[in-house]
């Protein structure tokens, strides 16, 4: 035990360990109660698009259409950025646990220079790797976290619901909803140009797109 403790802290190892850490910590909370499972959605993402299309770079529209692919493929806005975040940690420290563990032994003979290299190109390897099955095993989900976003449809035309992310665009946003039952729904929510929605606004549910599964705001 003592060993194996030694490994996963070890100088190659420490950083897939350290976020494994934080994501084991974070289902402990949420299975004792303390947070919500959805308290860090999209809301990181979000700001980081935000940024990037304040900062008034020439090629922001093929890099958010490269980002929303990658978004796409995970299933980001159809399952929840946790449980995402959590599979893509838990298959990147797998994997750096099956190199370090099989190629350590055999970089000892190398410098520390090309030690680094190999490592830093293993860890793109690895996070391109574990992007692909982190899609592919997070796809189930899509069915259970579906009934968040679907249920009601033309039925919830004319509700009022709440900005959760940072803001709303015509290809992002979400916002929570409370039905008639008194539950709350998370819809997945977009706005035409020339609306401004951001964090804690209330909107009307406008319009719905029963093939995308979002709702169109207005005020």
């Amino acid at each position: 035990m003592g060993d194996f403790w030694s490994f996963i802290t070890s100088t190659e190892m420490l950083p897939y360990t350290f976020f494994l850490g934080i994501a084991v910590f974070y289902w402990m909370t949420v299975i004792f109660g303390l947070i919500d499972i959805n308290l860090l959605e999209l809301d990181v993402l979000d700001s980081g698009v935000e940024k990037a299309m304040e900062g008034g770079i020439e090629s922001v529209g093929s890099s958010l259409g490269a980002l929303s692919s990658l978004l796409n493929f995970v299933h980001v806005g159809k399952v929840p950025i946790t449980i995402i975040g959590s599979f893509l940690i838990l298959k990147m420290w797998f994997f750096g646990f099956i190199f370090n563990e099989l190629a350590g032994p055999l970089l000892e003979d190398f410098s520390n220079f090309w030690i680094v290299l190999s490592h830093l190109f293993f860890g793109g390897f690895n996070f391109i790797i574990s992007t692909f099955l982190t899609g592919m095993t997070t796809f189930p989900f899509c069915g259970i976290f579906e009934h968040k976003t679907t249920r009601g449809g033309n039925l919830l035309l004319g509700s009022e619901c709440k900005i959760k992310t940072t803001h709303v665009n015509d290809y992002f946003g979400q916002a929570e909803l409370q039905t008639e039952d008194h539950s709350y729904l998370l819809i997945s929510v977009r706005c035409k140009e020339g609306h401004n929605f951001k964090k804690g606004d209330v909107a009307k549910v406008e319009s719905y797109d029963e093939k995308n599964n979002v709702y169109y705001l207005s005020y």
